[in-house]
């Protein structure tokens, strides 16, 4: 079996945070990104939406439009821009709005990561459509 690399970063903003949670940086990181995830799994598979509402949420995060920490509000304008610029029908950001609230971090950490990891079925193209 291939070996896979180490993952290794710089974390020096991190440093106090890591060492408030334990001793051994390395496994204290791979313990919190196991959680993460958990949670990010967690987050996402309470969200039910329609796969029209899922693609505009993607094109929205994956168009560059939304920065680093967006609030709620940041976050459904980008959705409303990408609904206006792809003609769709604009109540749907309302609908999506319903279904998302309540907008927890962790839910809106749960749609970017969904936004990263997707990959298109057989016939889609990955990124706009």
């Amino acid at each position: 079996m291939q070996r896979k690399p180490a993952i290794m970063f710089r974390a020096a903003e991190l440093e106090p945070a890591i060492q408030l949670r334990g001793d051994n940086a390395n496994e204290v990181v791979k313990r919190d990104i196991a959680r993460y995830y958990r949670l990010i799994d967690q987050e996402l598979s309470s969200i039910t939406l329609e796969p029209a509402d899922w693609k505009l949420i993607r094109e929205a995060i994956t168009s560059g439009s939304i920065l680093d920490n967006p609030t709620p509000a940041d976050f459904y304008a980008a959705i409303e821009r990408m609904s206006e610029l792809s003609g769709a029908y604009t109540p749907t950001v309302t609908a999506i709005a319903a279904q998302l609230e309540p907008l927890t971090p962790g839910r809106m950490a749960a749609l970017f990561d969904y936004a990263e990891r997707w990959q298109p079925q057989e016939g889609e193209k990955k990124g706009r459509s």
